[in-house]
């Protein structure tokens, strides 16, 4: 009966990592496209850009995890969200 709770925020989490990618494919050759005058350069922003996304996944997965297990969930979810909110308002 444990397994199912866990099975959703492993989907959750999936999710969010294929929202961000979602958002950055579709809008982020158009991006460099105006910051950038030879296709020669924007292949190589692009795959700059591409390839920091995911490292900065890797080494920031290891710092949230390790903030989790030590603080509990509810605080280290709470940060993200009031910094959000803060930003937005």
């Amino acid at each position: 009966m444990r397994q199912r709770p866990t099975l959703a925020f492993i989907l959750v989490t999936v999710f969010l990592d294929v929202l961000g990618i979602g958002l950055m494919i579709p809008v982020l050759p158009t991006l460099i496209g105006t910051m950038t005058q030879s296709p020669d350069q924007q292949a190589y922003w692009y795959g700059a850009l591409a390839a920091s996304y995911g490292v900065m996944q890797f080494f920031s997965h290891r710092c949230w995890a390790r903030s989790v297990t030590s603080t509990g969930g509810d605080r280290c979810c709470c940060f993200p969200f009031s910094v959000w909110a803060s930003a937005t308002s």
